[in-house]
């Protein structure tokens, strides 16, 4: 059974990163932050808010635009989704990061500009490299110098390493870090080790499956390229999923059926529109708890919206976590 909000998600990958896109400080050694006007003299910095509001509505927008399916599983309107987004953009702006506020409005403006191709596929904004050296705490990759951040069984906190080279024991996708490395957990041997990423039309006989994005590994050990809708599958990651294609119960790749609250769901073929999530228990859809709104921990099933979690018993704006 497919986990409810499966495109949110798989949207989490960009948003988290809150507009990486890199940016050169000043050559005269001033604000980073400030933007030069046509004088040449510093204008204010761009601020958390202002970044953040610029970056949620081009982001929402392209979406809207590029994976409508997504958008509407996601979000289901342009206003949820400018919400959830604005709630997660602040949390790279920690110590070490490479985001900040003139990063994240410069990450806006490549993305409205951008092709749907790089938008659907991550590459519309690149990430910029974070300040802290090995052996320091972090929570984020972005944080680091090296672009590691190794963290253990527990995600919160981790700390910035050098990235493991092919061969090196790992012990999970986030142990390599090396460019197109990835770990593989297959088991072979009981050692779970860092090998390369496969591209389409390349074995993955010996891994659990290492193929690269939009590609899966097939029964015959091969890495192909995701499915369009129509196409049969046996399961998901067989799907074009990044324009919201699943396996439904058909056994054929095809998007999920939308309905609203109070409206039967199964958590697979049909799913809920974004401002509302599956109840497992009563299989109907209900309604996501907003920001100072009542709620019971732990909100993961029904509780509090995409970004808020349940504190003192009331939905808030989760706070970045700062690593000591």
């Amino acid at each position: 059974m497919r986990v409810e909000r499966l495109a949110l998600g798989m949207l989490v990958l960009m948003v988290t990163s809150c507009g990486s896109a890199a940016s050169s400080p000043s050559d005269g050694g001033g604000n980073p932050d400030a933007t030069p006007d046509s004088a040449g003299a510093d204008t204010p910095p761009v601020t958390a808010e202002s970044a953040c509001v610029a970056y949620s509505a081009a982001y929402c927008q392209k979406q809207k635009e590029c994976a409508p399916d997504v958008f509407a599983s996601a979000y289901g309107s342009s206003e949820v989704c400018i919400r959830q987004t604005r709630n997660l953009c602040p949390w790279t702006f920690v110590p070490g990061s490479g985001d900040s506020p003139a990063v994240t409005s410069n990450c806006a403006a490549t993305i409205s500009a951008a092709s749907c191709a790089d938008f659907n596929h991550n590459d519309a904004c690149t990430f910029a490299k974070g300040t802290l050296a090995n052996g320091s705490p972090c929570q984020l990759d972005l944080q680091c110098d090296s672009g590691r951040c190794s963290r253990p069984a527990d995600p919160s906190c981790g700390v910035c390493r050098a990235p493991s080279a092919k061969g090196d024991p790992c012990s999970d996708s986030d142990a390599c870090g090396g460019e197109g490395l990835a770990c593989d957990l297959s088991g072979s041997s009981n050692v779970s080790v860092c090998k390369a990423v496969r591209k389409a039309g390349e074995s993955c006989a010996d891994t659990l499956d290492l193929c690269e994005l939009q590609s899966f590994c097939n029964p015959q050990g091969m890495c192909e390229p995701t499915k369009a809708a129509g196409a049969a599958c046996t399961g998901n990651d067989e799907c074009q999923w990044d324009i919201g294609l699943l396996c439904l119960s058909d056994s054929k790749c095809g998007p999920w059926r939308l309905v609203g609250r109070g409206e039967s769901c199964d958590g697979n073929d049909v799913s809920c529109l974004g401002d509302s999530v599956c109840n497992l228990t009563t299989m109907k859809c209900e309604a996501y708890a907003l920001e100072g709104e009542p709620c019971t921990p732990p909100d993961n099933l029904v509780g509090c919206e995409f970004g808020l979690t349940c504190v003192a018993g009331k939905c808030a704006v989760r706070t970045a976590l700062v690593c000591n």
